[in-house]
């Protein structure tokens, strides 16, 4: 979850300052190599779904758009297994390219969740709670035996009158007869006060738990890396044995070309300035007035990482994008951001994604809601009217009744990565969209011709119909948002140990109103 808010106030000037947060940031890192193409441990930016092991692999309507109903390209996979969870489990993403899609529904992005029960990993998970508990155990029993000393010791104090009186008293009988204890001809040598027995004990206790610890660290990491290459060697192993492997529908699917998704910490927006230049604002107003992507190669990244945001007084450009620009801006090579029960950031305070996810209503009692100073001003939300996040809104899981949570977003720079004239066909040549392809004669061969040469549809009599065709033109959406069940069930419910379910994914876009 994410760390709590600053109790400093949002202040239009000084930017969307926030300190390191929990959330994982994907970046794209080289080509996939060919050997770690059907390894669900690998994430991934385009190319072919890799499935965990399962018994049968979902049909091909699983990755199909929904309003075209033409097969969609995987956009990202991401292996995300849960802490103390025995699953392993995948998130895949596929986005259908045809703007049209895009922006007549939301069926046109899916994202699916899968499970497999590990029971390498079970048995991993049994042995260190079984250590956890004995740990637990002796702690306790050592705690027991510290507190029945130090009782024996004070029932033995009572019951013994030679007994040597406690620091500060007035020295006895001794100390009545002669006074101060310096005048006392039988006094016992001065001598440091021992400790007391609960207090050893417990500097014991601690010492022999910090001990344990350590000793747990470093079985861990003399483990994991071995247990990492027998975990890649068994699951390799389970997907020879799986029968098929992969349905033929994924061999001849179209796909991005494939590149690594590796993760790195979000950095804090104090690892760079607040500076924008003149020709960087420009470039951003142009692309927020088009509608399009801006390439953006190296040397400009650098630049921006090197003189950053200042407050952007920018004609069209609102509040909360200003602030997405600037959290995006600590690393704006990210293409995911990723927190399990996390939050999102808005790209805009526009649309109806946005009326869902930030409500314009005051939060009832106990709605759980989420705000960050790095997106929206912890102190001065109220004041400015922002509004805070919360996923009550959100449609709950239609197989257990959990709540959905937030887990992966999906951001502008991923669009930068995929485009449509990279999608490659089975045999790794560049796909020309063959339902947009024209063959044969007649009239209406040659008036698809001419439409595909135009762009446009052409009128029919009595119509005034000049849509843009539904050609693939690529990604146009600016940011998806990824809900998943917050229980991660597994379904069928007569299938325990694999399953492969549709969450939710939502949209916003640049243009909305």
């Amino acid at each position: 979850m994410p760390r709590p808010p600053s109790d400093d106030g949002y202040d239009s000037d000084s930017g969307s300052e926030f300190e390191s947060s929990d959330v994982q940031l994907g970046l794209a890192d080289g080509p996939l190599e060919a050997e770690d193409e059907a390894n669900p441990l690998v994430s991934r930016i385009g190319g072919r779904p890799a499935w965990l092991p399962m018994k049968s692999t979902p049909a091909s309507d699983i990755a199909q758009c929904g309003v075209c109903k033409q097969q969609m390209q995987l956009l990202v996979q991401i292996f995300a297994p849960l802490v103390e969870s025995a699953y392993d489990r995948c998130l895949m993403v596929w986005g259908c390219a045809r703007p049209a899609c895009q922006r007549k529904d939301v069926s046109s992005l899916k994202v699916i969740r899968t499970l497999k029960f590990n029971r390498r990993w079970a048995a991993k998970l049994e042995k260190q709670k079984a250590r956890r508990e004995a740990r637990e155990q002796a702690k306790r029993e050592r705690e027991a035996a510290a507190a029945k000393a130090k009782q024996e010791q004070e029932e033995r104090a009572k019951l013994n009158p030679f007994a040597a009186p406690a620091a500060g008293a007035a020295g006895g009988l001794g100390g009545m007869l002669f006074g101060n204890a310096a005048d006392n001809p039988f006094a016992a040598p001065a001598a440091a006060a021992p400790a007391p027995a609960t207090d050893a004990a417990a500097a014991s206790a601690a010492d022999e738990s910090d001990e344990d610890s350590a000793d747990d660290d470093e079985e861990s990491e003399s483990e994991s890396e071995s247990e990492r290459l027998a975990e890649e060697l068994a699951l390799k192993s389970d997907l020879a044995e799986a029968a098929p492997a992969t349905g033929s529908w994924v061999e001849d699917a179209t796909r991005y070309p494939a590149l690594y998704l590796n993760t790195v910490p979000e950095p804090s927006s104090s690892s760079v300035s607040k500076k924008l230049s003149k020709q960087e604002a420009e470039m951003l107003k142009a692309a927020s007035q088009s509608g399009a992507m801006v390439d953006v190669d190296d040397a400009d990244l650098k630049g921006f990482a090197k003189e950053g945001y200042e407050k952007m007084l920018l004609d069209g450009i609102d509040d909360t994008f200003e602030r997405f620009l600037k959290r995006v801006q600590v690393e704006p090579r990210q293409a995911v951001r990723y927190e399990f029960a996390g939050q999102p950031i808005a790209f805009h305070a526009k649309g109806a994604v946005y009326n869902l996810l930030w409500p314009a209503h005051k939060p009832a009692a106990g709605e759980r809601v989420a705000v960050t100073k790095g997106q929206f001003g912890a102190g001065a939300a109220a004041a400015q009217g922002e509004r805070a996040f919360s996923a009550r809104g959100v449609p709950p899981c239609p197989d257990c009744g959990a709540e959905r949570v937030f887990e992966a977003q999906l951001m502008p720079n991923l669009i930068n990565l995929l485009r449509a004239h990279t999608i490659q066909t089975a045999d790794g040549a560049v796909d020309t969209d063959s339902s947009q392809q024209l063959g044969g004669e007649g009239e209406e061969d040659r008036k698809r011709a001419i439409e595909q040469a135009l762009g446009r549809r052409i009128p029919t009599e009595g119509s005034k119909d000049s849509a843009p065709l539904d050609s693939r033109s690529g990604l146009v959406w600016s940011t998806a948002f990824v809900f998943v069940c917050s229980k991660d069930c597994v379904v069928p419910p007569n299938d325990a140990d694999e399953c492969a379910k549709q969450e939710l994914i939502l949209a916003q876009f640049e243009d909305e109103a």
